[in-house]
């Protein structure tokens, strides 16, 4: 999720490219997509966190 969270951060700056094992590159377009991002489900367990109070999923994005 941390990860997931720094790319979309990436993504927004317009500083996220790849590059592959044989050296190519390839970094992100002047028009990217439009990003939509939401929160898990209510019904879906963090397996991550042990406490129950915080194993919703939905939580911990929101968190994030």
């Amino acid at each position: 999720m941390i990860e997931g969270q720094n790319h979309l951060t990436q993504a927004i700056e317009g500083t996220l490219g790849f590059t592959s094992d044989k050296g190519k590159t390839l970094p992100l377009h002047d028009e990217t997509a439009t990003l939509l991002v939401g929160p898990r489900g209510w019904h879906l367990p963090e397996r991550h966190w042990r406490s129950a109070a915080a194993r919703r999923r939905a939580l911990v994005d929101f968190g994030l």
